[in-house]
């Protein structure tokens, strides 16, 4: 979305970009690469998001509203 909104003949030398998600890396070098690319394993989602809703259970804390999915 930022790269689209940006004027025509804008130089991108030397620019990075990491989406919100943070799981990716871009690098503009004459054209855009995916210099790292770390997402995670299916095991890997359910254990974390298993994980942050037991910590989440046993703190009380009471959650008003949820943005995003909702597993």
């Amino acid at each position: 979305m930022f790269v689209a909104s940006v004027p025509t003949g804008t130089p991108f030398d030397n620019l990075s970009i990491l989406p919100t998600c943070g799981t990716k890396f871009y690098r503009y070098s004459g054209e855009w690469t995916e210099d790292l690319l770390r997402g995670f394993h299916p095991e890997e989602k359910t254990k974390i998001i298993a994980s942050l809703n037991k910590a989440i259970a046993e703190s009380a804390v009471k959650v008003d509203k949820l943005w995003g999915e909702a597993n």
